[in-house]
């Protein structure tokens, strides 16, 4: 019995000793608490990079998938549809009061928006297009009057990576509206987009999509597979910014122009001082200063029309672009950009469907 009771001791004096050796001390806690700390640290920027290569092949392909729509309005009407149209094309004043349709709304029935289109149909009556003189025209109600449609989010025009797509824009002009955002914008060309118009003609100056005027894909000399139809844009980075709203037409809202060899704004994500020229800066300098908005890729100049505007992204060094053939190209923030007519670079022949060059992969 007395063997029993101290074998039972011994047990238990042996079980807590067990118990007091699988025990962790404070310090070893910590030490465990800090390798684990530096192990998810040291993880994080990858977990963020193959997150941001998820969104950019999401944004690849709903570029694509607003491109393969061009080109169903190609089919359709037998050009592409215009970047925006304005109750007088030749004005020079591409500002909210003289808006007509632009771009998106016509191109709404090919990406399963014909419902959105049916109720912007009151004002946009149906489309007319002039081959033999090579423009479009669509007929819509100058005063625009559809506000509520303008308010409608459409997710396939959103880019994943853009932080501020979600935040609608407020109008302060003629009209005021509430719009939603979009990251696709038509090529103009390099061209001011007030003259744009009238110069429709001059290969080194016009793109594929302008105000009032377009083309058809046969129609680019330097091959379809050569020129960019369309290009991210950031959406503002304020209410009051217009830059990628899908209801409003031109530079900035919804389009790209003069982002070349001509003007200030060169080239992709452009950090010049003034390179868009939009309606509406002072307004958002007024809450973000111009340092702040170089920092962010967002610098703008106040004007009166939207004449000039880059392509944008919020990807790390680069933006997404669609070709004329349908195609997703990564253009980098580092192609080379003209000076003059006679110094084109690699973006300004990109942009240019007629100025003569042809180009392989290679070299963009």
């Amino acid at each position: 019995m007395n063997c029993y009771k101290m074998n039972v001791k011994s047990n238990r004096k042996q079980f807590r000793a067990n118990v007091c050796r699988r025990a962790f001390t404070l310090v070893e806690l910590l030490v465990v608490i800090a390798i684990m700390g530096a192990l998810i640290a040291m993880l994080l920027p990858a977990i963020n990079t193959a997150r941001e290569s998820a969104r950019k092949m999401q944004c690849g392909n709903s570029i694509k998938q607003m491109a393969l729509a061009c080109l169903s309005y190609e089919s359709t009407y037998h050009l592409l549809p215009p970047a925006c149209n304005f109750t007088n094309n030749t004005s020079g004043v591409l500002d909210e009061s003289n808006q007509r349709a632009n771009w998106i709304i016509l191109v709404l029935p090919f990406i399963e928006q014909k419902a959105l289109f049916d109720e912007i149909d009151g004002m946009l009556k149906q489309s007319g297009i002039n081959v033999e003189s090579n423009s479009a025209t669509s007929k819509i109600d100058a005063t625009i009057t559809m506000k509520s449609c303008r308010e409608t989010v459409i997710s396939s025009l959103l880019c994943p990576s853009d932080g501020n797509n979600r935040n609608k824009y407020e109008s302060a002009g003629s009209g005021g509206f509430t719009g939603a955002r979009c990251n696709y914008g038509a090529n103009m060309g390099l061209g001011d987009a007030r003259y744009l118009y009238s110069d429709w003609g001059n290969s080194l100056k016009h793109g594929v999509m302008g105000p009032g005027k377009t083309m058809k894909t046969e129609e680019m000399i330097d091959g379809a597979s050569n020129t960019i139809m369309l290009a991210e844009l950031r959406s503002g980075v304020v209410s009051v910014d217009c830059r990628g709203t899908w209801a409003l037409g031109g530079p900035g809202p919804s389009a790209i122009a003069r982002c070349g060899y001509d003007g200030d704004a060169k080239g992709p994500n452009s950090r010049n001082d003034s390179s868009d020229d939009i309606i509406g800066c002072d307004a958002v300098k007024a809450l973000i200063d111009l340092d702040q908005l170089k920092i962010m890729g967002m610098a703008c100049y106040n004007y009166s029309s939207n004449i000039q505007a880059t392509s944008r992204s919020a990807h790390p060094g680069g933006v997404q672009t669609a070709f004329c053939d349908g195609s997703v190209h990564w253009i980098t923030d580092g192609i080379s950009v003209g000076t003059s007519e006679s110094d084109l670079g690699t973006w300004d022949k990109l942009i240019l469907p007629c100025d003569g060059f042809s180009l392989s992969n290679a070299d963009f």
